[in-house]
């Protein structure tokens, strides 16, 4: 069941309970880069201690949920810097459960920054780059004992960030969503994170079909990957030489 969406095509962060900003962030839909539709949000920091990002607040509270959205983002972080690009959190926005984010580890790399026995602690895997998009899922299931932690980039499981179990979680049950650039710690950089075609579900989600925002998993999807893998397009082709063939 989906318990929010958001692609930015209403040009506003209308369907957002909040806006944040601090110092000389800014956040903002545009319509300059996007990875799919029209607009897409961009949250741009300069300066240390600066912050720029959208929560949103669920009309009920969760035990366990999926988060999935497309980012990428302007500068890679450096020595003790890193940006969290999405949060599934308790009972308020800064109450951070589990945040996925940009970070650095001897390297550019992702990063989750998780709460465990009352306390938060790190975890760093993979690599990542510049300008480039990314699909990023997490998975969240608190629990007085038996709470976890799971983390997709591109659909593929990173098991290094993930199958964390948690011993407790003192921000309650999952109530709020945060995307966009938060907390890039240091004193000089200027960095911007888009992101785009943001979901919450109570079941996997994984990434958009290629070309068309389709929720994966609906009946919409399976009949074009039904279609795709038959040879539905070509013959078409055959039959109208002049035609091409749309790319799904």
């Amino acid at each position: 069941m989906v318990i929010f969406s958001d692609d930015f095509e209403t040009d506003d962060f209308s369907k957002w309970t909040d806006v944040h900003t601090d110092g000389s962030g800014e956040a903002i839909t545009q319509s300059t880069t996007k990875h799919h539709g029209t607009f897409a949000a961009k949250f741009t920091i300069i300066g240390g201690g600066c912050f720029a990002l959208v929560n949103k607040v669920f009309a009920s509270s969760y035990t366990e949920l999926y988060a999935r959205a497309y980012v990428r983002i302007s500068a890679l972080p450096t020595s003790g810097k890193s940006i969290v690009a999405i949060e599934l959190c308790g009972t308020g926005w800064a109450d951070a459960i589990l945040a996925l984010e940009f970070a650095y580890s001897g390297a550019p790399k992702w990063g989750v920054y998780y709460l465990k026995n009352g306390s938060y602690s790190t975890k760093f895997s993979g690599s990542i780059s510049v300008d480039t998009w990314y699909c990023v899922e997490i998975y969240v299931k608190v629990s007085a004992t038996a709470g976890q932690i799971r983390v997709w980039i591109d659909g593929v499981e990173d098991t290094n960030l993930g199958d964390i179990t948690f011993d407790n979680n003192d921000k309650g049950d999952i109530q709020n969503l945060v995307f966009g650039g938060d907390y890039w710690i240091g004193d000089s950089y200027a960095v911007v994170l888009i992101g785009d075609c943001v979901v919450v579900d109570s079941a996997p989600i994984g990434p958009e079909a290629a070309g068309v925002t389709v929720k994966k998993g609906s009946n919409l999807s399976a009949t074009m990957t039904e279609m795709l893998n038959s040879k539905m397009l070509f013959s078409i082709a055959d039959r109208f030489p002049k035609l091409v063939p749309r790319r799904f």
